[in-house]
């Protein structure tokens, strides 16, 4: 666990001379300091962190997905061509 400690005293002084008055420069103090008791600044894990080689592997993957949703695509639009030329066809058979 990583301590966080800070001059409160010197904060309010800041704060003071920034233009807070006396209350307001201690609220805030106070608020920095509950936040850091209660852990909300938290450590950074840098597991959580995508390296090189996880971002080459997923752009390969992505690469995968994308080639096999153009073949999807492709046969899908063949099909659909290829009804709309029969659909054609029939029409100008039935309709001279």
């Amino acid at each position: 666990m990583v301590s966080v400690t800070f001059d409160t005293h010197r904060v309010v002084k800041d704060l003071r001379d920034a233009g807070f008055d006396e209350a307001q420069a201690e609220a805030v103090v106070n608020a920095l300091g509950s936040a850091v008791d209660r852990d909300v600044v938290k450590p950074v894990d840098l597991k959580e962190f995508a390296t090189k080689a996880d971002l080459a592997q997923a752009i390969a993957e992505l690469r995968t997905e994308m080639k096999a949703m153009e073949l999807r695509l492709t046969v899908r639009l063949t099909g659909v061509m290829i009804a709309t030329a029969g659909l054609t066809v029939a029409i100008l058979k039935l309709f001279p």
